[in-house]
């Protein structure tokens, strides 16, 4: 793995937060403009993906869809960007730069994003968004410098009531983003809540803690892998580049960007699943306990819980940090450029 490469992964993407269903919620109460140059257009499996040119001179961070043509992605240019037609066309959907670089919808009209600086939160699927400021505590723990690392890690378990982890501690609103109060004072790099009382959080550099009474209390923390995964630049110190994902109580997953490793006793236990050598990996999401995918150079897939994975879409010198699966049907990443690629059966 060349040094370039990787500085790229690890600089450029952070992981965004895994993006599970969760039921209809009570609704809630009331970066740095990076152009890349464009690189020689990937090999693309025209039966399944279709590489779309979204005109957005930046480095796309974070995409996600509700149905199947509504979606909403974040650029490094700190604007929002709204998808009406599925991904073909993209307009602002927001009026200045606000610094929101991570998503997360609890449901097709309630979404949520957070940046170094800046809150926001949608009532209407994206159409519109009222901007927080991120002030006290919470902003002297996350980096205020372009690129730099940990980004924000984003999920709301209810209309008003979600996580964010800074990489300095995990963080918690119940007035949909207006105060944080600190819940987990460890240097938490990733999290992912099952259900409002249910949660894990990843801890650097090989452990994992589990609370089940929403945060006021974590269990001691259990060891993820019983090696450290594949390292060859030190790209699994990076924070944006750990991973926990679960599809339901028992069953979830952890991505350092070269090891998968996977749970089926709610975290109790963890095995290693599958060790990639030649490249790293910036995100993961289980559609099921069978079907899921990585990006990174390329995408890949496993239809057998993760312990093999096979080249869905090789993009050819580009690079995908992130990307969102709503079905076996529907799927679109986005990376570098101003590309999104769009997955399904392309006429």
């Amino acid at each position: 793995m060349l040094r370039p490469y990787l500085v790229l992964l690890g600089i450029v993407f952070f992981c965004a937060c895994s993006k599970p269903d969760n039921p209809t919620p009570t609704p809630p109460s009331p970066p740095i403009n990076d152009s890349v140059p464009v690189k020689p257009p990937p090999s693309i499996d025209t039966a399944h993906w279709k590489m779309i040119n979204t005109g957005i001179n930046t480095v796309l961070l974070d995409i996600w869809f509700t149905d199947s043509l509504h979606g909403v992605l974040t650029g490094a240019d700190s604007m929002l960007y709204r998808s009406v037609d599925g991904g073909q066309t993209w307009k602002p959907s927001i009026n200045s730069k606000s610094d929101l670089q991570c998503l997360y919808f609890l449901n097709a009209k309630q979404g949520y994003a957070a940046g170094i600086n800046n809150f926001a939160y949608t009532l209407d699927g994206g159409q519109t968004w009222t901007v927080k400021a991120i002030s006290g505590t919470l902003i002297d723990t996350i980096r205020s410098a372009p690129y730099s690392f940990p980004w924000p890690n984003l999920q709301f378990v209810s209309g008003s009531n979600g996580y964010l982890t800074t990489g300095k501690g995990l963080y918690k609103t119940t007035d949909t983003g207006t105060t944080w109060t600190i819940v987990n004072t460890q240097p938490v790099h990733a999290m992912y809540f099952t259900s409002a009382n249910t949660g894990y959080v990843y801890y650097p550099y090989n452990s994992c803690s589990k609370t089940i009474d929403g945060s006021q209390t974590w269990q001691p923390p259990v060891t993820l892998l019983a090696q450290p995964g594949a390292d060859p630049a030190g790209v699994g110190l990076n924070p944006a580049l750990n991973l926990l994902q679960f599809t339901d109580d028992l069953h979830g997953w952890y991505l350092d960007g070269f090891v998968v490793a996977g749970t089926t006793d709610g975290g109790q236990t963890w095995n290693t699943l599958h060790q990639f050598q030649s490249q790293g990996y910036a995100d993961i999401q289980m559609l099921s306990n069978q079907l899921g995918y990585l990006c990174g150079k390329t995408i890949m897939k496993t239809t057998d819980g993760g312990t093999n994975w096979l080249t869905d879409l090789d993009l050819g010198g580009g690079y995908a940090g992130i990307h969102f699966m709503l079905d076996a049907n529907h799927g679109w990443a986005c990376g570098a450029s101003g590309m999104v690629f769009k997955y399904g059966i392309q006429k």
